[in-house]
C-alpha cells in the first residue's frame, strides 16, 4: 500500500501527537493520583513515559528525514519533555540519568537508568532495517535495577524480550494499521 507524501506526513504527526500526548497525560496521571508508595512516588511512571515519548519521537524523526535525534537539544527542538522537572533530585539524588546514545544510522537507543533502589531502569530505542521497517518500543527491568535492560534481539525474525526485561515494540506500519 503506498501512501502519498502529504498523508506520510499526517500519520507521522498523528503517531507523534498520539505518544506526546499519551506521556503528557501519564506523567502527569502519575503525579496526581495512585496510591502514596513514598517520596519516589511516580518517578518511575514518568521516566517510562519519558522513554517511550522519545522512542516514538525518533521514529517520527527517522520516518521524516532518515536520521535519528542524536542528543536532547535535538529532540527538545521538536518536543519539551519536562525532564528536568520530572527527575527534580530527591535528597539531592536525581532518581534517573536520561542518555541517548546512537549505536549507528539505523538504531538510536535512549536510557533511563535508576540512581535510586527500589526503581525499574528503561531502555527505549528506534531501529530501521529493510526487512520490518521502523521499529520503536520501550523495554524496562523485571526487577528494581540500576542498570537498564539489553536490547530486543533487533535481528531475529521476530523480536523478543531480552533475558530480565519486559519490553514493548512496534512497526511504525502495525501503527498506522492502528489509525486507519
Amino acid at each position: 500500500m503506498r501512501f502519498s507524501k502529504a498523508r506520510i506526513i499526517m500519520m507521522a504527526a498523528a503517531i507523534m501527537v498520539i505518544g506526546i500526548g499519551a506521556a503528557s497525560v501519564g506523567i502527569l496521571w502519575s503525579y496526581l493520583s495512585g496510591t502514596p508508595t513514598g517520596k519516589y512516588e511516580g518517578r518511575e511512571t514518568a521516566a517510562r513515559k519519558v522513554i517511550g515519548a522519545m522512542a516514538t519521537v525518533q521514529a517520527v524523526s527517522y520516518w521524516e528525514n532518515e536520521r535519528f535525534l542524536e542528543d536532547f537539544d535535538a529532540v527538545s527542538e521538536v518536543v519539551d519533555l519536562q525532564i528536568k522537572d520530572h527527575n527534580k533530585p530527591i535528597d539531592g539524588i536525581a532518581p534517573y540519568s536520561f542518555a541517548i546514545k546512537p549505536l549507528n544510522p539505523q538504531t538510536i537507543v535512549m536510557t533511563a537508568t535508576a540512581n535510586i533502589d527500589g526503581l525499574d531502569s528503561l531502555t527505549g530505542f528506534a531501529w530501521y532495517s529493510d526487512d520490518r521497517g521502523l521499529t520503536y518500543g520501550t523495554c524496562w527491568t523485571a526487577e528494581n535495577s540500576k542498570q537498564p535492560p539489553a536490547l530486543p534481539m533487533l535481528e531475529e525474525p521476530s523480536l523478543s524480550n531480552p533475558p530480565g526485561a519486559d519490553c514493548w515494540f512496534r512497526t511504525v506500519d502495525e501503527q498506522l494499521q492502528l489509525l486507519e
